[in-house]
């Protein structure tokens, strides 16, 4: 995933940010189409909340990190904060 990224970013730097979301796409759906990708398994507690008669996630930066397949983690790593992806 990080050298997905990372080589995603890494073209001309005059690339708009359609063009390099869809060349990211791309990578990813080329690097998860692979047979060859190991399967990792971990374990998070996922804290619920209850608000006003209703149950709702705790989201917090591991259950993210999970969810994205380690993506958040990749991009902390690269210094990008999820505030300036979103």
């Amino acid at each position: 995933v990080s050298y997905t990224y990372s080589s995603a970013l890494s073209l001309d730097q005059d690339i708009s940010i359609d063009k390099m979301n869809k060349r990211l796409m791309e990578m990813l759906a080329e690097e998860t189409a692979r047979d060859d990708l190991e399967t990792i398994t971990e374990t998070v507690d996922i804290v619920v909340i209850k608000e006003k008669g209703r149950w709702k996630i705790d989201i917090n930066d591991k259950l993210l990190n999970i969810i994205y397949g380690g993506s958040l983690e990749t991009f902390k790593t690269m210094g990008v904060t999820l505030n300036a992806m979103f």
